[in-house]
């Protein structure tokens, strides 16, 4: 039977159980020195007297369970918690899963050594490899692998076409997809020498927005590939048509001396410069 000192103490936790764990931040090493000096239950939220054992009669009854549990010390994270059962390992659910998805990578891994199937990189000791072995791990990898990277690489080019041809024409001539954007919004989707709206490439190929860039640009070291088929934020100069582009902007550049004053301007005009000393200003 429990004692009147027992009791007092028990109704005392049960009152101030939300002080006594704010007091003790939920530590479970306080919380089962607090409960054994209290004479109450040790397990969380039951508070029910315990005549000198850690732990009450409806607690200690089930199956597992002990009268007398000594404090554990969790298997993953080695903090101190109340174990409700004798085998149990770990504080909370968290850690319990955690164990659980070691073991099965565990016995994954067994499967595939006796499978003869290649090992994995959790499979190998990693820790104390040097460069060489990392290059030849991953050189071995994208060998393995060369033919599904292709084909999932094939695959997405197909789901993003535009995307695709965005990022390649933004390549080319070393702007980002931003100041693409904006080149065409300044000069309202049309062609900065005729002056008629773009049209797709499939519609009207001679109406089908280009890129013109100084084709004898000096800097070629910022060019990403030789020759006039690339260009750089110093020589590109605009967004024109097709037509424009292949007869007009030949003309232009063979014959300065005919240049109108429009055409002048449009010819000495960097708007990849401008665009990205504004950005520098702010």
């Amino acid at each position: 039977m429990p004692t009147n000192a027992t009791k007092y103490n028990a109704t005392y936790y049960l009152k101030n159980r939300a002080k006594v764990l704010a007091a003790n931040n939920r530590n479970n090493k306080t919380h089962y020195d607090e409960c054994k000096r209290l004479g109450v239950c040790v397990v969380w939220g039951c508070g029910q007297p315990t005549d000198g054992r850690t732990r009450c009669k409806s607690h200690s009854g089930k199956q597992g369970h002990t009268s007398t549990l000594a404090l554990g010390m969790c298997v993953v994270c080695n903090k101190p918690f109340i174990p409700l059962c004798d085998h149990q390992r770990t504080c909370s659910k968290a850690c319990a899963h955690t164990v659980k998805r070691q073991r099965d990578t565990d016995r994954r891994k067994r499967k595939r050594i006796a499978a003869g199937r290649p090992a994995r990189r959790s499979d190998l000791n990693t820790k104390s490899w040097t460069k060489d072995q990392w290059r030849a791990y991953h050189a071995s990898w994208h060998q393995g692998h060369k033919d599904a990277k292709c084909a999932a690489a094939r695959k997405w080019g197909r789901e993003h076409v535009m995307r695709v041809k965005m990022n390649g024409l933004c390549y080319k001539y070393d702007m980002v997809p931003a100041e693409h954007a904006r080149l065409l919004s300044e000069q309202e989707n049309r062609c900065k020498l005729c002056h008629q709206p773009f049209e797709a490439f499939k519609v009207n190929r001679a109406l089908s927005a280009c890129i013109d860039h100084n084709h004898t640009c000096t800097n070629q070291t910022n060019h990403r590939h030789q020759g006039e088929h690339s260009g750089c934020a110093e020589c590109v100069r605009g967004a024109v048509c097709m037509q424009c582009n292949t007869i007009v902007i030949r003309f232009l550049e063979l014959y300065p001396d005919r240049q109108t004053a429009a055409e002048h301007a449009y010819m000495a005009d960097r708007p990849l410069l401008r665009y990205r000393a504004e950005a520098g200003q702010r």
